[in-house]
């Protein structure tokens, strides 16, 4: 199984292959494709955290605006 310095080094140099793993080149191209998709995998859960995280800012500073506008506006009925 090839290491992630492997894959690393393969998506620098993917012309110098035959050095990772001598006997079976194809078990190679198989570890770097499932390393390749884990990481691509990977970077999207970490967009999708971080899209929801700013969703959630976002909800949480309109619920405190709402908040603040319906308080001001029971004030000014009050008077």
């Amino acid at each position: 199984m090839a290491s992630i310095q492997d894959v690393q080094e393969l998506q620098k140099n993917p012309h110098q292959l035959a050095h990772l793993i001598p006997n079976d080149v194809n078990a190679v191209l198989e570890d770097v494709a499932f390393a390749m998709n884990k990481m691509e995998r990977i970077a999207k859960a970490e967009e999708k955290k971080q899209r929801n995280q700013e969703q959630g800012k976002r909800k949480k500073t309109l619920l405190k605006l709402e908040y603040i506008d319906a308080k001001s506006c029971s004030t000014v009925n009050n008077y």
